[in-house]
């Protein structure tokens, strides 16, 4: 596939303009990405004229020279590629939306109080990577059909992610370098916790966890591949990534790109 550019291929960026024409006759259009996809989400809703979104842990740009100085990541991509030219910045959409993400990993804050015109909704002590941590708690597919149906219950949201405390993920991320809020008193409340949760649980992290990971979303894009196959397909491809000689998920993969068409 070569090295990812971040969406900001010159022959990518034209034909998403004449293909914006095509997208006049919907009288719909909704959008959803994370991190890197979240950036193409909100760089490109103006011009797709999209009417509602859904962000989560989105890079709101890589402009760093002046519109995110403090952003330390993707390096390579921020500096080896032209951000000063069109749909440089995410931040700048118009549409309305939501917006998920860990309000206590700086970083990720920052980019997110970039984006003024969305719903803001808080996924705290879990780090990056939150369409994982949705899929986890089964939560991706209800966010993604109250942004179609505008219906999102933002009480039942918070009440699920409350059971936070009963997955490793969590306790990993608030103990890891990232948490710059971890004082020794809250290190040793958390390691508190964590040492009953395991102990309750039986859990180990690592290698056992992974595989109930990898088996969350294999299971979970089989439950939608009728009614959202392209949603489908991008949770299948993740569990390929972990599972590359999982058969069921690489003739999955196979049966999926067949269907939408897509070339690898």
């Amino acid at each position: 596939m070569g090295e990812t550019t971040w969406y900001r291929n010159d022959l990518f960026i034209d034909f998403l303009e004449s293909f914006a024409l095509q997208l006049k006759k919907f009288r719909r259009k909704i959008g959803y990405g994370g991190s890197m996809g979240g950036y193409a989400v909100s760089a490109f809703a103006n011009l797709l004229e999209l009417d509602n979104v859904l962000l989560m842990n989105p890079i709101s740009s890589l402009n760093t020279s002046s519109l995110v100085p403090w952003e330390t990541r993707f390096a390579s991509a921020a500096n080896g590629l032209n951000w000063e030219q069109r749909y440089n910045d995410g931040a700048n959409l118009n549409c309305k939306g939501m917006i998920v993400y860990d309000p206590l990993f700086d970083l990720d804050n920052r980019h997110a109080k970039r984006y003024k015109t969305l719903k803001h909704i808080h996924f705290p002590g879990v780090g990056h990577g939150i369409p994982k941590h949705l899929l986890v708690f089964r939560l991706l597919d209800t966010l993604v059909e109250s942004i179609i149906h505008e219906s999102f219950d933002e009480l039942d949201f918070y009440k699920k992610i409350r059971k936070r405390r009963y997955y490793y993920g969590y306790y990993e991320w608030m103990l890891g370098v990232q948490n710059k809020h971890l004082t020794k008193r809250r290190r040793l409340i958390v390691e508190r916790y964590k040492k009953d949760f395991l102990n309750i649980s039986g859990d180990v992290p690592k290698q056992p966890r992974q595989k109930n990971y990898v088996d969350l979303l294999r299971d979970d894009a089989l439950k939608i591949e009728k009614t959202n196959l392209n949603m489908a397909y991008f949770i299948m491809k993740r569990a390929l990534e972990l599972r590359p000689n999982g058969p069921v998920i690489k003739k999955k993969v196979a049966e999926y790109e067949k269907i939408l068409n897509i070339r690898t």
